[in-house]
């Protein structure tokens, strides 16, 4: 007995080839990817028993989820899948429920999400631009491409905003132009200056040197000349402290010029014990105390000798100074009581010398003395040696 053809075959081919194109549909909006990976998609659910997107209403999301793992789908199927569950749940997805849509429909719905996402990036970048100032973006947002995603007012408000940097940008780069102009004049200066600075250190540096070379050869000439000529170099802690040493240095020298002259007329012994006793309390160098005391030994023996055995008699040299012998005989007292002059101020008024101590007190004040301590230093000099006659 023979059987008649059906059409079920065809009917049940033209569903599948209808299911394939809906699922194909709904899976473009996802992803572009091969026509193989669709077809393993549409394998695996179908392996679930669903069959269009409108049985994804029905299923939990979790369920889906663990159906699949345990169906033994990859972890990327199971992500696409979950997906186009999720896209068909949503709101411009609910046409899908209704039943099976056309390609045409699908591709047309594709087509206006994407001019969507177009249009929003391009107002993003707009306003991102014009916010952050940015010539080349908003040059860029109206190429021809970009600027028919725009309305109309957008075109003109982001032109406007170009013209107007651009008009700014001539004077941003006048600016920053002289800005690095006057940097590097400020570089050149600030390394000029360096080497001034260096210069200044090293000549002061000499002139510590110089100053301290006078105070330890105690030279009052080269000490006085270096503190004017290298004031500007030295601070004014090292010129105070210079300046207090001077006197002392002054009366030194004083001493040392009456002790070479006393050295030199060995005769009058009592101005050569005087001046001896003095150089010790001033501290002049033992070796010079010592050269002294030696020629001073040696007169005391030549007086000792008979004079019949004397040679000529040393030529006496007629003395600079006020002779010792007056102002012992004025004080009448013995040569260890007699107070000795220590400053050049107290060398004056002991020679009673007016001219004198009107320089020594001129001195004073150039090294920087109040008025009180030169007033100190002049009462310490009348109670010690008398005051000046009229």
């Amino acid at each position: 007995m023979s059987t008649e053809p059906t059409s079920e075959p065809v009917v049940v081919a033209e569903e599948q080839a209808g299911a394939t194109e809906v699922w194909t549909a709904l899976f473009k909006r996802i992803k572009e990817r091969p026509q193989s990976f669709y077809t393993k998609c549409e394998e695996v659910l179908a392996a679930q028993d669903i069959f269009e997107p409108s049985d994804f209403g029905d299923i939990e999301p979790a369920l889906l989820s663990t159906s699949l793992q345990q169906g033994g789908a990859t972890a990327g199927v199971i992500a696409f899948i979950e997906q186009a569950a999720q896209l068909h749940k949503e709101p411009h997805g609910a046409t899908a429920a209704l039943g099976p849509v056309s390609a045409a429909a699908c591709e047309e719905l594709q087509a206006l999400q994407e001019l969507l996402e177009r249009t929003t990036a391009a107002r993003e970048a707009m306003h991102k631009a014009v916010h952050t100032c940015d010539v080349e973006a908003l040059r860029a947002v109206l190429r021809p491409e970009t600027a028919e995603l725009l309305l109309k007012v957008e075109v003109d408000w982001a032109r406007a905003e170009l013209s107007i940097l651009d008009g700014s940008m001539g004077q941003v780069a006048l600016v920053e132009e002289e800005k690095d102009a006057e940097e590097a004049k400020r570089a050149r200066e600030a390394g000029s200056e360096a080497k001034r600075q260096l210069m200044r250190e090293e000549e002061a540096a000499r002139a510590r040197r110089e100053l301290q070379a006078a105070i330890e050869a105690e030279d009052y000439d080269k000490l006085v000349a270096t503190l004017k000529e290298k004031e500007s170099l030295l601070e004014p802690s090292e010129i105070a402290e210079a300046a207090r040493k001077i006197p002392g240095i002054k009366a030194r020298s004083n001493v040392r010029k009456e002790l070479n002259w006393a050295m030199k007329n060995p005769s009058d012994l009592t101005s050569l014990k005087f001046i001896i006793s003095l150089a010790k309390k001033s501290r002049l160098p033992q070796a010079e105390v010592d050269a002294a005391e030696a020629v001073l030994n040696e007169a005391l023996e030549a007086r000792k000798r008979p004079k019949a055995q004397e040679a000529d008699p040393p030529k006496v040299v007629e003395p600079e100074v006020p002779s010792m012998e007056m102002l012992l005989a004025e004080l009448d007292a013995p040569i260890e009581e007699i107070i000795e002059p220590e400053t050049e101020l107290e060398f004056a008024y002991v020679a009673k010398d007016r001219p004198r101590v009107e320089a020594a007190l001129r001195e004073l004040r150039s090294f920087g003395y109040t008025a009180f301590e030169i007033s100190q230093q002049r009462a310490r000099a009348e109670a010690r040696f008398g005051k000046l006659g009229s």
